[in-house]
């Protein structure tokens, strides 16, 4: 193999190995994703005060005259958004547009060096050029002294 033939192998080689980590990194963005949609949503609408069965699982009794109608339960405050809760649902966000962003380049960059990849391949034979310029220059004259 000649020096032309190893370059071109050496940059299908890096192509294959960029387009490995592509489908590592879409597997990776599909768990992301996943995980994304697996964190709880924040607290629903508020419960209301005085129905049958409340949230923390204590039961209220109607109390009154019976015929006679209760009044409307009053809704409850609505609880605090959970700080943690917020944080981990910005930090799976990132994670996601961060998998996919990697996808997405290695994917373009090792289809690129498996197609083409002249970039890479000139690169690599521009290197032995530039060594062959720099030899010193061979001395023709004779030191007599």
């Amino acid at each position: 193999m000649n020096k032309r033939e190893v370059v071109w192998l050496i940059v299908r080689l890096v192509g294959v190995y960029i387009s490995y980590c592509a489908v590592v990194t879409a597997f990776t963005l599909a768990a992301s994703i996943w995980m994304l949609f697996s964190i709880p949503a924040k607290p629903g609408p508020p419960g209301m005060v005085g129905s049958a069965d409340m949230t923390d699982g204590t039961r209220v009794e109607p109390t009154g005259i019976p015929g006679i109608t209760r009044p409307e339960p009053t809704p409850r405050t609505a609880p605090r958004p959970d700080p943690a809760a917020d944080e981990a649902k910005r930090e799976r966000f990132k994670d996601v547009l961060w998998n996919l962003f990697l996808t997405v380049v290695q994917g373009g960059i090792g289809v690129y060096l498996l197609i083409y990849g002249r970039i890479l391949f000139n690169i690599l034979m521009r290197e032995n050029q530039a060594a062959e310029k720099e030899k010193e220059p061979e001395s023709i004259l004779l030191n007599l002294t």
